[in-house]
């Protein structure tokens, strides 16, 4: 027996695939008589109401669907940044912040951590000795996946591109900041390079990495 049709084609479908019920109802008419007809209900998973039908989970009107709050024109919640102070070290003197300032952002989304910083140097900063190392809002969940673009201004003078490459200090905490130089090499910015650091000169990193 057929009696559900499907909602997008308009054929049948057969029982197996969608019918719940079908019940026998009895239609009165005011001359006294009875009409039989069979009612059939379509809950399936494939029927109106079921998972990929018209108002199911994965149908127009259902979450993943058009309409649904994940669909098309769904409405996609914001997810707000919180501020954090990176740590800033160095592999063998730590630096020393002073009237400099550093500050950054970040949101986590699942297993995904956005994040972007700056270090800005003031009159009185001292840039330490060795590579330096700038704290992550959220421990990495493999230091090999924290890659993210730098930018790194010589105030007044030049732009420089660097990246943020986790595999090279290895932790999960932390990460160098590297500058490629001419012959290709890369090399981990300090405080006279890939420039001698000043007052108003900054770094900025921006990025996303993998979270427990």
């Amino acid at each position: 027996m057929t009696c559900c049709f499907d909602p997008v084609d308009n054929i049948p479908i057969s029982p197996g695939n969608s019918l719940t019920f079908c019940a026998l109802k009895d239609t009165a008419s005011a001359g006294g008589s009875h009409t039989i007809t069979t009612d059939c209900v379509c809950h399936g998973t494939s029927g109106v109401s079921g998972t990929s039908g018209i108002s199911g989970s994965g149908g127009p009107s259902g979450t993943s669907g058009t309409s649904g709050s994940s669909g098309v024109n769904g409405t996609v919640p914001s997810v707000a940044w919180t501020p954090y102070t990176p740590t800033w070290d160095a592999s063998i003197a730590n630096p020393a912040l002073a009237d400099g300032d550093i500050r950054g952002w970040f949101t986590t989304v699942g297993t995904s951590c956005f994040f972007r910083g700056q270090l800005t140097f003031g009159n009185n900063t001292n840039g330490g000795t060795g590579a330096w190392y700038f704290g992550l809002p959220v421990s990495a969940i493999d230091a090999d996946g924290v890659q993210a673009p730098a930018s790194l201004l010589d105030n007044g003078n030049a732009w420089y591109l660097g990246t943020m490459n986790g595999a090279r200090l290895g932790s999960l905490i932390e990460s160098e900041i590297q500058w490629q130089d001419n012959t290709g090499k890369a090399i981990g910015i300090d405080k006279t390079t890939p420039f001698t650091w000043g007052a108003g000169d900054r770094v900025l990193w921006n990025g996303t990495y993998e979270i427990a």
